[in-house]
């Protein structure tokens, strides 16, 4: 059953398939055994009490007519191992065992036995060097006890053989059953392994990634059983939905895309305008204290403005198809150069930068991976104050290239690193930005947006005293380490 088997290798409890197996099994073991030991049971029963009769018989006639009954016309009378002996006054007058050569006397230790006979009906003794005995007495006229025993060596060997070819016959019995059980039940929970095939398979794909002609439960499956095919359309129904909901977040994330290009578009122009403006006032001399002060607040907004709209740009191009050519970018120059820059800008932090002496190459956007790296410096820059140390580091790790940059600031709040990758995320009051410096709160959005078009993955980890933000990116092919 495909999905009996768990996919990641972990140990976990049975499937439903070896559990149904398992108790199907169970009861034929049950069954059989009991099965087994009451045949066995009762053919030990039935020949003893066969060779009970054969003894009463034999004994009534020894005590009738005095003499031992010949074996004719089916009448049972002594044969080879046949033990015969009389009592008297508590003593043993007459012992023999028959054999091929007529008979051999017992010894005392065998006569004892005979002596410790219970006279009440046929009983099982053990005769020194001669094996199990069935036993019966009879008493005489004159006084004597007749003692008759056959060996139970026959009905000892008809059992144990019995016994044998049962347990190999319950053996075979299980294996089959076993076999049979496992096939039915596989037979059985098949639609129920599709439908936790599609489940899967819809569980692993990437938000977004559904559509109307995704996965569906199989038509085998909607024919089967009505409890499964209510359930297998039920699935089917919630799969179109999905889809349906998807579609319809995908035209509105694309209509939103569309807007905020559009609208930072439409900005550029007026917001350039305004910055002139300020700026040609600004030069003239003789102005009131007050205009001067109103005319720089407004080319300060108007600046953070523009920055906002360039960084909506980006991220409207980011979230639709890549247009810019890629290339082999290297990592360690691209930060090295970052860096640079945002020590230059930002002096009063104490930078520490540590790249592998080899080049570490990666195939994407250059201008984007730098966006990335810078945003990343900056972010550790302007929310952290002067002092600071912030470290850069890259190396190779398992085919990728591992990025990391370190600041032992006062850390990120728990709470808010869920979301510090989200757009227009403010939710950190511990890091303040630097005075004189605002936040659009768009530069981890972009960082996570570039990374995520990259394949590679970002994290923060953080505590009071050290926050690592961590990206890793895929390593050019020729560049990752070979397997051997």
């Amino acid at each position: 059953m495909r999905s009996g088997r768990r996919r990641d290798g972990a140990a976990g409890p049975p499937s439903l398939l070896r559990r149904l197996t398992a108790s199907l099994a169970s009861v034929v073991v049950i069954v059989s055994l009991s099965t087994g030991a009451a045949t066995v049971l009762l053919a030990q029963r039935l020949l003893m009490h066969q060779l009970d009769t054969q003894l009463r018989e034999s004994v009534r006639y020894g005590a009738e007519t005095g003499i031992e009954p010949p074996p004719a016309d089916g009448l049972p009378g002594p044969f080879v191992g046949t033990v015969d002996a009389a009592i008297a006054e508590g003593a043993v007058v007459r012992s023999v065992r028959l054999d091929a050569s007529g008979g051999s006397d017992l010894t005392a230790e065998q006569e004892a036995v005979l002596l410790a006979l219970d006279s009440a009906g046929p009983e099982t003794a053990e005769l020194p060097g001669l094996g199990r005995y069935r036993f019966v007495t009879a008493e005489r006229e004159d006084g004597t006890t007749l003692v008759l025993g056959f060996s139970t060596a026959a009905i000892d060997r008809t059992v144990t053989t019995l016994a044998a070819s049962s347990a190999g016959v319950t053996a075979a019995g299980v294996l089959l059953a076993w076999a049979l059980a496992r096939a039915s039940a596989r037979k059985r929970l098949r639609p129920l392994s599709d439908l936790a095939d599609v489940a899967s398979e819809v569980s692993r794909r990437p938000g977004g990634a559904m559509d109307a002609t995704g996965r569906r439960v199989p038509e085998a499956v909607l024919a089967s059983s009505s409890e499964l095919q209510s359930v297998g359309a039920a699935i089917n129904r919630m799969l179109d939905r999905i889809d349906e909901d998807f579609a319809a977040r995908g035209e509105m994330e694309e209509s939103l895309r569309r807007f905020v290009a559009d609208a930072s578009h439409e900005l550029r122009t007026p917001l350039a305008s305004v910055r002139g403006y300020t700026e040609l006032c600004l030069r003239y001399g003789n102005l009131p204290e007050n205009v001067v002060f109103s005319l720089e607040r407004v080319n300060s907004e108007s600046r953070r403005m523009g920055a906002l709209v360039e960084q909506l740009l980006l991220l409207a191009d980011l979230d639709g198809d890549p247009t810019s050519a890629r290339k082999e970018v290297d990592l360690a120059e691209l930060m090295l150069t970052s860096a640079s820059d945002v020590a230059v800008a930002h002096p009063g932090h104490r930078w520490s930068v540590d790249t592998p002496d080899a080049r570490v190459i990666v195939v994407g956007e250059e201008d984007g991976l730098r966006q990335m790296v810078v945003n990343l410096l900056a972010n550790a820059a302007v929310h952290t104050p002067r002092g600071t140390a912030v470290s850069v580091r890259l190396t190779r790790r398992r085919g990728d290239g591992v990025l990391t940059v370190a600041d032992d600031g006062p850390g990120i709040p728990a709470e808010d690193q869920a979301t510090v990758f989200d757009r227009f995320s403010r939710g950190d009051p511990a890091r303040a930005r630097s005075a004189g410096t605002s936040s659009t709160g768009l530069g981890l959005a972009i960082v996570q947006a570039v990374a995520a078009r990259h394949g590679a993955a970002v994290t923060v980890d953080s505590e009071p005293g050290r926050t690592v933000f961590t990206v890793r990116l895929p390593l050019r092919i020729g560049e990752r380490p070979q397997r051997s």
